[in-house]
């Protein structure tokens, strides 16, 4: 198989051999292309990516301030116990205190006595 003919191309710091075969030309400016469009793709895979984090917050924020829940766990209250100390005193009634004032202590966006308001 014969050499293809070599022609000298001016680079911007030296002269460097370039094919003369115009396909082997063609599929250089086509593979120039090809890492052009896919550097493109990544860019906007990013903006998109971006874009899509923003939007899933800007939903569950909208979401969340349409219907408020209010979570209030207890853990080991023990209602049915009795203790009867110089220093200290329970039994329902005292847990029945404490709740009470754990319960008007807790703060909603609209008030904890108010009624929820009218959606709109």
């Amino acid at each position: 198989m014969a050499a293809l003919p070599r022609r000298l191309h001016r680079s911007s710091t030296a002269l460097t051999p370039v094919a003369a075969d115009p396909d082997r030309e063609l599929l250089a400016f086509n593979v120039r292309l090809a890492k052009q469009r896919q550097g493109l793709l990544d860019v906007q895979r990013l903006e998109r990516k971006a874009f899509r984090e923003h939007a899933r917050v800007d939903n569950a924020v909208a979401a969340y301030t349409r219907e408020t829940v209010l979570v209030v766990q207890l853990s080991d209250l023990h209602f049915n116990e009795r203790v009867e100390l110089p220093s200290n005193r329970y039994d329902f009634s005292v847990a029945s205190a404490r709740l009470a004032k754990l319960a008007a202590r807790i703060k909603l966006p609209w008030g904890f006595s108010q009624q929820r308001p009218a959606a709109g």
